[in-house]
Order: structure tokens, then C-alpha cells, then sequence
């Protein structure tokens, strides 16, 4: 039997053709088939990002480097101290000074360099000095390098801790009521005071906090515990008035300031 002309064989070349055109057919109307209604859904729904979903974490506002300059009042307490000014008079345990302060501080982040001065006045009177017709005037004067490390609690309110070192210088002046007042316009020739001046350090640690009500200005207060560190033997003058101070001494300033801001 002759297989070249078989009417089984020409049947299937002749279905060839036509599973190819309805593959081909097949596959171009899978990808335009109507769109189910999740799949709608799923292609309206935007996609989310993953911090789109968690909560949105407020980050710490950014320290520019500026520089803070500040002047302040406070009080200087000595409680322990031994105040001798006239061996006249007996030693008074304490002392409370009036303290004037000025600042500038340069903050990079949350470190802030800086120094300092302060000079504070004695505010209780010599009694026993007085009596002998004299007058004496205690006063001190402070030079601090400052170190402070900055935490921000907001965006306006910022607090601190730190310490600071430095020199401190302690002034015992006496003088007369005729030196102060002279009877006429003739005066001797010669210091009209008795200064004795008493140098000594200074260290310890303080902590503060401000406020910045305006771009540029901050109102805040501080507490610092210091350390003062003078000659043993107290320096006598010829009249043989004493310094006032000698040794370690235990100083407590606390004080309010006003500041400045400028950015660097």
C-alpha cells in the first residue's frame, strides 16, 4: 500500500496549520482578558512604602556651630569658709557675695567651649574695722575656661552639664575715712588704699539649662559647686592686717542669665 498519497496522512498535515493559527490566536487574547474585580482593587491600592506604614520618629533639630554669649547676676555663698579681715576681729564662719558673670561659649553640636569672668563683692560689713575708723572692701575676681556637654530636651529648651578650671584672685582693700573723705583738697602724696591681693585655682562641675524665646536670644540659669584652692598661710600687711581667705574652700554660685546667639 502506496503511504505517500494515505488519506490519514494528508488529514493530519492538513490539521497542522490550524492548531498553529488557534495558539497564536490564544495567546494574543490571554493578556486583553477582562480584568477580575481584585485585581482592580490591587492596582487602585498605591503602594506602600515601608515607612509609610510606621509611625513618623521625630528627629533631634539640627545644632547649627554658633557661639552664645551671656551676662548674669547670682549669689556666691562660703558657708563654710573662715573670714579674717582685721586680727582686731575675731574669724566669722560664711560668707554670701553679690556676683556678676560674663560668658561666651562656642557650641559645635553637643560640645560648647569656652571662658568666663566673674567678680563678686562682699556683702556683710566689717563691723570691728569700722570701729577702729577704717574701712574694708573683700572682692573676687574669676577667670574659667568652660566645658559644657549639651542634651537637648526640645526644640527650644536645652540643658547642660560641664565644669570648669581657672584662676581665682581674692582682694582684701582697707582704706581710712580720711583718705576716702579728705578734710581739704590737699592729699598725700601715696596710695589711698592698702590693697592685698590673694591668687589661687579654681575647679568643679555645674549644670544649667536656657530657654530661646527669640531666634537669636535665650534667658536660662545655671548652678555651679566650685573648688578654690588658696595659699595655706594668709598674706599680712604691714599693718598687720590678714587675706581673708585661706585654703581649700567650698563655693556654691547659682545665678540667672540672659544670651545671644550668633551663628557662626
Amino acid at each position: 500500500m502506496n503511504t505517500e498519497h494515505s488519506p490519514h496522512r494528508v488529514l493530519r498535515r492538513q490539521r497542522y496549520p490550524l492548531f498553529i493559527v488557534g495558539g497564536v490566536v490564544f495567546g494574543l487574547a490571554c493578556p486583553a482578558r477582562a480584568a477580575s474585580p481584585a485585581d482592580a482593587a490591587r492596582a487602585s491600592t498605591p503602594a506602600m512604602t515601608p515607612t509609610a506604614t510606621q509611625p513618623l520618629q521625630r528627629e533631634a533639630p539640627t545644632v547649627r556651630p554658633h557661639a552664645l554669649i551671656t551676662g548674669g547676676v547670682g549669689m556666691i555663698g562660703l558657708p563654710a569658709a573662715q573670714v579674717c579681715s582685721s586680727p582686731s576681729t575675731p574669724c566669722r564662719p560664711g560668707e554670701a557675695s553679690l556676683a556678676l558673670s560674663l560668658a561666651n561659649v562656642v557650641r559645635w553640636g553637643r560640645i560648647g567651649i569656652g571662658a568666663g569672668a566673674d567678680v563678686a563683692f562682699g556683702l556683710r560689713p566689717e563691723q570691728g574695722v569700722r570701729a577702729a575708723g577704717r574701712d574694708h572692701v573683700r572682692s573676687y575676681y574669676a577667670f574659667d575656661a568652660l566645658f559644657r556637654y549639651y542634651l537637648p530636651l526640645a526644640r527650644r529648651v536645652e540643658w547642660w552639664v560641664g565644669g570648669s578650671i581657672g584662676a581665682i584672685v581674692l582682694s582684701d582693700t582697707w582704706s581710712t575715712a580720711a583718705d576716702r573723705a579728705p578734710y581739704s583738697d590737699l592729699r598725700n602724696v601715696g596710695p589711698q588704699r592698702l590693697t592685698l591681693r590673694t591668687e589661687g585655682l579654681s575647679v568643679g562641675p555645674s549644670i544649667g539649662g536656657h530657654w530661646r524665646f527669640r531666634d537669636r536670644w535665650v534667658i536660662g540659669s545655671q548652678f555651679r559647686y566650685m573648688n578654690w584652692f588658696l595659699p595655706t598661710s594668709r598674706a599680712k600687711t604691714a599693718f598687720d592686717d590678714s587675706a581673708s581667705l585661706a585654703g581649700r574652700i567650698d563655693v556654691f554660685d547659682v545665678g540667672v542669665f540672659l544670651g545671644f546667639r550668633g551663628i557662626l
